[in-house]
């Protein structure tokens, strides 16, 4: 949250504040007493202080755990992901060479990789990580077993790669998801405080209108509660108003 909309949360509270102390005012005047409930449901869905106090820190720590778990990931996929790679190009080299079929040799092509580190964090992109792992689980799953026997590939070290791709799947929209997650918290905050701002502008301050006559007093307490010092510190900072009458 930037200052004016820390100012504005405040100015906000302050008017809930300022109903609440003065209850019995308000429920004396029916309109004005199903306004301020309405208010509450506003009031309920923005957070009690600014949200950079809050969730700020640990959204970055969401992160940039999120981020070290996927790049760890990588990291130990590169090495048997390369080598896996390799033995599936090999294999559908060999297999083309012994059948002519060109899809083997397609596939070969799309097996190519030339070392780990293109594997690694600042290599290749995510996006096209995940499918070129998903393409070689996809080719393992249709391969008879101990096809891949002659190219340094056991069952072991099959199940060890099944592994470390399905671990890197798990982790590796986390980063982004994080990304999300707070520009999301972002935009809704944005949403839930310009429209308590609305509802205090167009329904609100009509309703304490009603009691311009009988409790002026009580009207002008309320616009002190609602204005807002757009200076930093300024909004927290302003003293408190006299009691109307009740």
């Amino acid at each position: 949250m930037d200052q004016r909309e820390e100012n504005l949360l405040a100015r906000l509270h302050n008017v809930g504040a300022y109903l609440s102390k003065h209850k019995a005012v308000v429920a004396g005047v029916a309109a004005l007493g199903a306004a301020a409930a309405a208010y509450a449901a506003h009031l309920s869905k923005l957070p009690a202080a600014p949200v950079a106090d809050i969730d700020a820190d640990s959204t970055a720590n969401r992160r940039a755990g999120a981020t070290q778990a996927k790049d760890a990931s990588r990291t130990a996929l590169a090495a048997p992901a390369t080598a896996m790679l390799n033995a599936l190009r090999l294999y559908h080299q060999a297999r083309y060479t012994a059948t002519g079929d060109v899809q083997h040799q397609q596939t070969a092509a799309e097996m190519t990789v030339r070392r780990p580190s293109d594997l690694k964090d600042g290599g290749m992109a995510t996006g096209p990580l995940q499918r070129l792992l998903g393409r070689a689980l996809t080719l393992l799953d249709t391969l008879p077993a101990g096809a891949l026997a002659d190219y340094n590939h056991d069952a072991a070290k099959i199940d060890r790669f099944r592994a470390l791709a399905a671990q890197f799947g798990a982790v590796a929209g986390a980063p982004r998801a994080a990304r999300d997650e707070a520009r999301t918290l972002g935009e809704s905050l944005g949403q839930a405080l310009r429209a308590a701002r609305d509802y205090v502008k167009n329904d609100l301050l009509p309703a304490v209108g009603l009691l311009a006559d009988d409790n002026p007093e009580f009207v002008r307490g309320f616009r002190q509660a609602n204005r807002q010092d757009d200076r930093r510190g300024g909004q927290s900072a302003r003293p408190a108003q006299p009691n109307p009458p009740a």
